[in-house]
């Protein structure tokens, strides 16, 4: 059954019955950015300034063989603001606020042409399938997904700054809050490995990989840094 999978050949055919197929390796990769940037000098003792950036992409493609299609997608997210107090003139408090995130992510669906039924693990798409010789359907890329990544930083700091004559002091501390998790699949939609065409033929696999029922990859850290 697994035959359907493969697409007609569409190019140079060969004494030896083998054949080329041919497709465009088409990519969109839309991507929209934004920046914002605000400074203020509220009195004589305070300044205020505040800065805020967003970068949302995406990228859609297919495998080789146009069996699936692989969507990607990736947002990040950053915000700073720092406040200045001028206790006196030797003496300047700078307190600092931010926040980063960052995530991305990566799935895979079916294209139209493939019927229904030849899914190697239920409840999944496809699944890949790789004979000697023949260029693999899905491919490593298809086979480690889905995958997603999300990140946070939250980060509090002061800072101290005293002045006399030509001494300078430092003082101050830094608080980040580390959020990080993730999911990364590895052959979740299984993967049959055939040693020849006659394999295939004959449905006779020579190995088999797939995430055992019931496990994930998800995962997450948590970790807090003081300075």
């Amino acid at each position: 059954p697994f035959l359907a999978l493969f697409p007609i050949a569409n190019g140079p055919q060969f004494s030896d019955g083998t054949a080329v197929f041919l497709a465009p390796d088409r990519r969109v990769t839309p991507e929209n950015y934004g920046a914002g940037k605000l400074d203020a000098i509220l009195n004589d003792h305070w300044r205020l300034a505040s800065r805020i950036t967003w970068d949302n992409g995406s990228t859609n493609s297919q495998d080789p063989m146009q069996t699936v299609e692989l969507s990607g997608s990736s947002r990040y997210q950053f915000a700073h603001n720092e406040l200045q107090f001028q206790e006196s003139p030797s003496m300047i408090h700078t307190f600092r606020a931010g926040f980063s995130r960052i995530v991305n992510g990566e799935t895979a669906q079916d294209l139209p042409r493939i019927p229904a039924g030849l899914n190697v693990v239920p409840g999944q798409t496809i699944g890949d399938i790789s004979v000697t010789g023949l260029t693999e359907v899905g491919g490593t890329e298809y086979r480690q997904r889905p995958r997603e990544y999300a990140d946070n930083d939250y980060q509090l700091g002061h800072q101290m700054t005293y002045a006399r004559g030509r001494h300078t002091i430092l003082a101050g501390g830094s608080f980040d809050r580390i959020q990080a998790n993730e999911r990364a699949d590895q052959d979740a939609v299984g993967l049959y490995r055939f040693n020849s065409v006659a394999q295939l033929l004959t449905g006779q696999p020579s190995q088999f990989d797939y995430m055992a029922a019931g496990s994930d990859t998800v995962r997450g850290w948590r970790s807090m840094l003081f300075t």
